[in-house]
């Protein structure tokens, strides 16, 4: 199934790049960039399920490592685990957990502003989301040990040498 990807610019959550990926996940030409204003004729125009790309730079992604003996207490107050590898507050944060039956598990930290900001966009266009995603997962990883995947994005790089590790 076709699906119509949106990289947004920066934390603004303004302006954006886009492209379309068909079904067998190939792109169909490059990164086109857009005003915030054209958003909403954008959604209109290809009425494909959307994946949100969240800029890197506003996500924090880092793994928390459950005890032998964990608990549901534990995963309820993930977030406070890492607290102190966190630069703000708890409460101002956005927390998305990965497959929460592995372990360690992947945590994906965004300011609640910016996640509140892609929110209410996708409320406010009715965007029909299939994926929220931090950008690090546009960089392709393979899996195996020591493999590091390099892309370019906008005017820098993001450097995969992990399932959920990156820069």
């Amino acid at each position: 199934m076709a699906e119509l990807v949106i990289r947004f610019d920066d934390g603004t959550i303004d302006d954006f790049s886009w492209f379309v990926i068909d079904g067998e996940a190939t792109v169909q030409g490059a990164w086109s960039s857009a005003k915030a204003s054209e958003l909403a004729s954008l959604i209109a125009e290809h009425r494909l399920e959307v994946v949100l790309v969240i800029p890197q730079e506003c996500v924090y992604i880092t793994k928390f490592e459950l005890p032998d003996k964990s608990s549901r207490q534990i995963l309820s107050s993930i977030e406070y685990q890492i607290e102190d590898q966190l630069g703000d507050e708890v409460e101002l944060q956005h927390f998305a957990l990965g497959d929460t039956s592995s372990n360690p598990i992947a945590i994906a930290v965004v300011a609640k502003s910016v996640m509140e900001s892609v929110l209410a966009l996708k409320k406010k266009h009715h965007i029909n989301t299939s994926l929220i995603i931090p950008e690090l997962f546009l960089c392709p990883w393979f899996g195996n040990p020591g493999d590091v995947s390099l892309i370019e994005s906008h005017e820098s790089l993001l450097l995969r040498f992990g399932r959920f590790q990156g820069l």
